[in-house]
């Protein structure tokens, strides 16, 4: 027979005005927003940057860009295409 397991929902917060998990909610936004993160293409495992971008905006305010984003051309989806192939062949 097995020990049966008790499920814990993790705390529910109401993020109101005056509450520390409010308070540490607009301090990490704002620390976020000031820090642009670069986020590349990964193909095959390895990280590829390219020169086309496109700012990722924040989901509450667009105005406020908090990444780059790296896009991917034609290239790119043939090397992701060889590296999934390549992939595919070592699992099977």
């Amino acid at each position: 027979m097995t020990d049966r397991l008790d499920a814990i929902n993790e705390p529910v917060f109401t993020y109101a005005p005056g509450t520390p998990e409010r308070a540490s909610l607009q301090s990490q936004l704002e620390a976020q927003s000031r820090t642009q993160v670069e986020i590349p293409l990964v193909i095959g495992g390895q990280r590829v940057m390219t020169s086309n971008h496109a700012p990722v905006a924040a989901p509450f305010d667009h105005r406020t860009s908090l990444a780059q984003l790296h896009q991917a051309d034609a290239s790119h989806v043939q090397q992701a295409i060889a590296a999934a192939t390549m992939n595919a062949l070592r699992c099977s």
